[in-house]
């Protein structure tokens, strides 16, 4: 009889991982291998994870805002707390949301699937207050909309005419009525016509402004399959993770590696390696018990040259950890990580085996 043992769990936390420590049993001379896999979706956000024999450690610092050329600070290890020496290697998942383009004029707020195009309030908190002017609406405007207003000139000489320009906006609600939750309390892009007649603004055409959603982009580093057409072509070449280190799927998010990490031509030991024969990383060396894996990525960055898509974008960085123990037959065996055919990783890897 053959034990083996498997077990995937996936959940949304922060940008790195969990990992399971692989032991093995022999029974009646045949060989069985217990592999472990998790997933945890990162959405800078995060936790430590722990199985209680393989500890993710990590140094993460999420921006409030993510601004393009920003860098932000994701570095990644594994430590061993088991009693045993294993060997470690990584994949990536990416799901990357765009809004949908161009952003569209609404007749009321936002719902369904509707993204709002944000407006900064803030930046005209100095404006005045139609009820300051004695100004009413007509119509009343509707609820959660508010309009701000502007002498011109800023500062008038004694014969200009009182002349305002106008500002407006509405402030999303905390829910209901198909709001997302996410932009509770911001503001959305409003426009319309005003026409000030006295003490009264004419308020006409009205418009909310909104994006009709996102347009989501999935993409498996290992055994990269299209989730549109189905289709199974070979992992992402080295080139794509080489310089300038872009995600997959958006080419406008760079992955920035540690000095030691998947440098080099070919697999140097400690140091992590790319295989693009099957889109994994491995890291070159056996993690001994109380020990830890050289670091692996160092950071995120957003291009400068992301465009007004990204705003308000969601990427999720899903890194599967697989861990075995560091034997030559585990690491060849179907039931392992079946690298019987690849002898570039035989050949790294096979020194740090029994």
């Amino acid at each position: 009889m053959i034990f083996s043992h498997i077990a995937k769990n996936k959940r949304k936390t922060g940008l790195v991982v969990s990992v399971l420590l692989a032991a093995a049993i022999a029974v009646s001379g045949t060989f069985a291998w217990f592999t472990a896999k998790d997933s945890v979706t990162n959405r800078l956000s995060t936790d430590m994870v722990t199985d209680g024999s393989t500890t993710i450690v990590e140094i993460f610092n999420p921006p409030t805002i993510w601004k393009p050329g920003e860098e932000v600070t994701k570095r990644v290890y594994v430590v061993n707390t088991g009693s045993g020496d294993v060997l470690v290697r990584v994949s990536f998942e990416e799901i990357l949301s765009k809004l949908k383009q161009p952003a569209k004029a609404k007749t009321a707020p936002l719902s369904g699937t509707e993204v709002p195009q944000l407006f900064n309030k803030d930046a005209f908190a100095s404006w005045a207050t139609l009820q300051s002017l004695g100004i009413t609406t007509s119509p009343a405007l509707p609820q959660g909309v508010e309009v701000r207003a502007k002498r011109i000139p800023e500062n008038p000489q004694p014969n200009d005419p009182v002349t305002y320009t106008f500002v407006a906006w509405y402030t999303i609600p905390a829910g209901g009525g198909g709001t997302p939750s996410p932009f509770a309390g911001q503001a959305q892009r409003v426009t319309a016509d005003f026409a000030l007649n006295g003490t009264t603004l004419g308020v006409s055409n009205l418009a909310y402004w909104a994006y009709d959603g996102k347009d989501t982009t999935e993409a498996s580093w290992a055994h990269f399959v299209d989730p549109k057409t189905g289709a199974t072509p070979s992992a992402p070449p080295r080139a794509d993770i080489g310089t300038p280190k872009t995600d997959i799927t958006g080419k406008m998010i760079h992955l920035i590696y540690a000095d030691q990490a998947v440098s080099g031509t070919t697999p140097t030991a400690g140091k992590w390696w790319y295989n693009e024969t099957d889109g994994f990383f491995y890291y070159i060396g056996k993690v001994a018990s109380g020990a830890m894996s050289g670091e692996l990525l160092k950071s995120l960055k957003l291009d400068e040259k992301a465009d007004v898509a990204y705003t308000g974008l969601d990427f999720d960085l899903i890194v599967n950890l697989e861990v075995i123990q560091n034997s030559k037959d585990a690491i060849r065996s179907n039931t392992g990580w079946n690298l019987a055919n690849d002898q570039t990783m035989l050949t790294a890897l096979d020194g740090f085996c029994v």
